[in-house]
């Protein structure tokens, strides 16, 4: 295959490889669903619950409720949310009936009917229990959880309670909830007294599902930590805080509660001194061993021979010390050995690899055998374990010449040769024919191509990790909201320009939604007016530009619900909503 050809086919691969992770996705249309919920499953007599029939990826035509006898209907409202997924911003809309009845019993709703572009689309019926009175529902248990601390929990678990000195302890810090979350933090970071302390992690995993005294709760670990104990004796794990912001249903207002673990408690053992192997340093864990000699077998005694021996596995690596090669000094001249290491996770545990490089030189010839044995307390068997890898053997001639003087070595007369002024003068010259350059060369087209090919390729890359989740969707969507925005508001000037109210304000309210949705972290299920307003404060915004956000909010949903889409004003909110993004931008960062 020519040169010309395989540049064609790589960038075939690369353009696929671009519709596939960029351009398919948005051409794929996210399917319409309508769906019937309630903000409570269990209600005390004359109490209200509601009732909410949503229509997903689509804007309904009509949504026509069923039958709410017995219900009585204490009021309705409407709204639009959104999600803003691979480029492609999808409404939702939203039509919610607070409902009251004193009628005790299981009383099932209804399917509602929503006509979206045309198409019919049927929800499911929902129950709704209304107890008699002195009975508690859904949300009174709840707010008693909260009370009681059953509600949310934040656990500290270890595996094990008795260790031995420097034996690893995995914590792992579990979130366990019962009720809504809007978002938490930890709001401490104690000391680990008498342990050496390496977080692992703060993990973003999918929430499990786990029952505790018959009641379910949503689990994720949020955090992990390797423990090394550095004392014998009973060591504290500290307790660690959360302050998490709780969103009950059936409660207008979300409320801040702050979760702690438990102290957690370690006996540290010290360890055995029976069987102790001479070649033991501290290292305790699980550990590999492989040892590599130089390519030479055989030497003079004006050569320095080079030894790289590793360890790896699992355990705190800083306390493995360099094995000793015992060597009789009268044999042989040990420089002093160099470290390199590298953590890393292995097994869900803390561990990685220290690597030492000896170097030294025989003063006599010989044929030597050279094996090292390298010590440490395995804690899987909680015994001793020496690991002594195959012997590696050499043989050393004698000097190459006759001299009763000691020869300068190779590593001296490098660093002689590096301070010399003048290097010593070449003998010899080679020439070369002159050439025709280097246009028009294959190497001339191919670094003429491959940055537009690195750049596809970077383009590439970025979205294959962004699907495989390894770059944070959510850091991506915050730094890039003001941009979003910015680019629909342009948007909503064309139709600003054209006098289209209608499109104007659909533009404008699509801006604000998805801007205030990337740049919080406000998930869809709880993107609504209120939620945005809290985490406004929360992230210090002045109650000017919350107030003016929400404003705008209401001023696009009377325009376009409320048949208020007055053309005079446009010119104000275009600016208002470029002047409050721009507002916000500068305080949250």
């Amino acid at each position: 295959m020519s040169y010309s050809l395989q540049i064609i086919e790589s960038l075939k691969k690369t353009f696929l490889l671009l519709f596939l992770n960029i351009v398919f996705p948005l051409l794929l249309m996210a399917q319409v669903k309508f769906e019937a919920s309630a903000d409570l499953q269990q209600v005390p007599q004359s109490d209200y619950v509601k009732i909410s029939f949503t229509v997903y990826n689509g804007t309904p035509t009509s949504i026509d409720p069923p039958n709410l006898k017995p219900f009585k209907v204490l009021g309705k409202e409407g709204g639009r949310s959104y999600d803003y997924n691979n480029g492609r911003l999808a409404y939702n809309y939203t039509q919610t009936y607070v409902l009251q009845t004193d009628k005790v019993g299981k009383h099932t709703i209804g399917a509602a009917t929503a006509v979206v572009k045309g198409k019919k689309y049927r929800s499911k019926p929902i129950t709704i229990e209304i107890l008699p009175p002195g009975k508690k529902g859904t949300r009174e248990k709840t707010i008693d959880r909260i009370k009681e601390g059953t509600a949310i929990m934040l656990k500290a678990e270890i595996d094990t309670s008795k260790v031995y000195l420097g034996q690893e302890v995995i914590v792992n810090f579990k979130l366990y909830t019962s009720v809504n979350l809007n978002y938490f933090e930890f709001i401490s970071d104690p000391e680990y007294d008498g342990f050496y302390a390496q977080e692992i992690g703060k993990f973003k995993s999918s929430w499990k599902e786990a029952k505790i005294n018959k009641v379910l709760y949503k689990v994720k670990t949020i955090k992990r930590v390797a423990l090394f104990p550095q004392k014998s004796g009973l060591l504290e794990v500290p307790a660690h805080a959360i302050q998490a912001k709780i969103n009950v249903r059936g409660l207008r207002r979300s409320f801040f509660e702050t979760i702690s673990s438990e102290v957690l408690k370690i006996d540290v053992n010290s360890l055995p001194t029976q069987n102790r192997p001479p070649s033991f340093s501290g290292a305790v864990g699980k550990y590999e061993m492989q040892l590599m000699g130089s390519n030479r077998s055989v030497i003079s005694t004006q050569d320095a021979y080079t030894l790289r021996m590793s360890v790896f596995g699992k355990g705190d690596i800083k306390q493995i010390q360099a094995p000793d090669l015992r060597l009789d000094p009268d044999e042989f001249e040990l420089y002093e050995p160099k470290s390199s290491q590298k953590s890393y996770l292995t097994e869900g545990a803390l561990g990685g690899t220290k690597t030492f490089e000896y170097v030294f030189l025989a003063k006599k010839a010989g044929v030597y055998a050279i094996s090292p044995a390298f010590s440490y307390f395995d804690t899987d068997s909680m015994k001793y374990v020496t690991l002594q890898p195959d012997t590696i053997q050499f043989e050393v001639t004698g000097d190459k010449v006759a001299s009763t003087d000691r020869r300068e070595d190779a590593i001296d007369k490098e660093k002689r040769l590096k301070n010399q002024d003048v290097l010593p003068i070449r003998t010899s010259t080679r020439l070369q024919a002159k050439g025709k350059g280097l246009f028009g060369t294959t190497i001339y087209w191919l670094l003429l191509t491959l940055p537009c090919l690195l750049f596809l390729g970077v383009i590439a890359y970025r979205q294959v990790q962004i699907k495989r989740g390894h770059i944070d969707i959510s850091l991506l969507k915050t730094q890039k909201a003001g941009q979003v925005a910015q680019k629909r508001l342009s948007t909503a000037q064309t139709h600003l320009d054209e006098q289209n109210s209608r499109s104007f304000y659909e533009e404008v309210s699509q801006a604000l939604w998805g801007y205030v949705g990337d740049k919080l972290g406000i998930p869809l299920s709880e993107l609504n007016k209120e939620n945005v307003a809290d985490k406004l404060l929360v992230k210090n915004v002045s109650e000017s530009h919350t107030q003016g956000f929400i404003g705008l909010l209401n001023t696009c949903d009377m325009a376009l619900f409320a048949g208020m889409d007055n053309p005079a004003d446009m010119n104000k909110v275009y600016q208002q909503a470029t002047d409050i993004i721009v507002g916000i931008e500068e305080e949250i960062g």
